[in-house]
């Protein structure tokens, strides 16, 4: 079998045999013989990948793998319409295409964590979008901006084992948080792969595509929809969730309260000066529809938070946290200001001795089927 140049520009994918094959191409090495695997019936190691080869799998019918990068290469597929390729080594795609990662929330252990406390509180918003939006059993869903893959295991949930979902995030360290988590809890429908939403080159049919905080990082929000509404399927879903963070800036709790007051403005202000919009849940519509997109369904939830709850106040203070550095550079509070070694407890103390109702970000969700 010969290296074919492109998987979409050849007959390749058109297998006769039911076998399910790897090919490893090394670059340097083009006239170099596959290597070949047959019909593996597990995710597998595959000998000695590297991130300079460039690999491809094809098969005829049946879901079968997942396939990644560095460790170990899975590729997933429910029949021969549903195929992704990654036609370039990891470390070359990244030399040739510029980066649109806009994260401001840094990349520390300690924003992993915060990304988990933060689907505690979320979660149940985000269960409620999947399902309003037709997320059902059997699907294969593009989960983008994985992060810790929480919302990819409540999609593992919905889509169940005849189902399958694959995460990508931008950020190695998180993905390999992702895929230990997901294993403790014994999913076997879900796999992650490292890469950038905007450029990593897909070749795939999804039935949904879903995105939690992911579009309020992009430089360009409208052309990540539209490019990721092409790995749809006719009749396909799209669905985002993104905060607004007018009305909780605005009034963070009640009774007033200055701690919490100057906690929510430091966000909103850090976010303001790096050039983030804090309103994009309400911009999702002009986005899906300059997107080329049927106008989405909308639907909003505050949330909020009394008593002793830790994780609302643990997720507040890590937020602040992951933020401090745009905070202290561009002047919107001092580090003896903040104090974030003791801000959660302060939080947490403030609350209860004034039994304040605290509320969260209003989450505003999105979502429409491609024609």
């Amino acid at each position: 079998m010969q290296r074919p140049a492109r998987l979409a520009d050849n007959k390749w994918k058109e297998l006769k045999s039911l076998e399910i094959s790897f090919h490893v191409f090394p670059p340097a090495e083009k006239s170099a013989r596959p290597i070949e695997l047959q019909s593996p019936q597990k995710p597998q190691e595959f000998p000695s990948p590297s991130s300079y080869q460039h690999a491809i799998l094809a098969q005829k019918s049946k879901k079968c793998l997942i396939f990644r990068f560095q460790n170990s290469l899975f590729f997933w597929a429910r029949n021969k319409r549903h195929l992704l390729s990654i036609n370039q080594g990891e470390k070359k795609m990244h030399e040739q295409t510029p980066s649109t990662d806009n994260y401001v929330m840094g990349r520390a252990p300690a924003e992993t964590r915060r990304l988990q406390a933060q689907s505690q509180l979320m979660n149940p918003a985000t269960q409620r979008m999947i399902e309003q939006a037709g997320i059902t059993a059997g699907m294969l869903v593009l989960d983008v901006g994985s992060g810790a893959g929480d919302v990819a295991m409540l999609l593992a949930e919905r889509v169940g084992p005849r189902g399958s979902v694959l995460g990508i995030d931008i950020d190695p360290t998180v993905i390999e948080t992702a895929r230990a988590r997901v294993e403790a809890a014994g999913y076997t429908n879900v796999s992650f792969l490292v890469g950038d939403i905007a450029t990593l080159p897909l070749e795939a049919e999804f039935d949904a595509i879903v995105g939690r905080l992911v579009l309020v990082y992009q430089p360009s929000p409208t052309a990540i929809v539209r490019r990721l509404a092409h790995f749809l399927r006719p009749g396909g879903i799209i669905a985002f969730q993104e905060m607004d963070m007018v009305h909780s800036a605005t009034a963070p709790a009640h009774p007033s309260n200055q701690l919490f007051e100057r906690v929510v403005t430091w966000s909103v202000e850090a976010f303001r000066h790096a050039g983030l919009p804090i309103r994009m849940g309400l911009e999702l519509y002009t986005v899906f529809t300059d997107a080329g997109l049927p106008a989405p369904h909308l639907s909003g939830e505050a949330t909020f938070l009394v008593g002793t709850d830790w994780t609302a106040y643990d997720w507040t203070a890590e937020t602040t946290r992951s933020l401090l550095p745009l905070i202290l550079k561009f002047g919107v509070a001092t580090a003896e200001e903040v104090q974030i070694e003791t801000l959660a407890e302060r939080l947490r103390a403030e609350a209860l001795s004034q039994r304040l109702v605290v509320r969260g970000p209003d989450l505003i969700a999105a979502w429409t089927r491609i024609p």
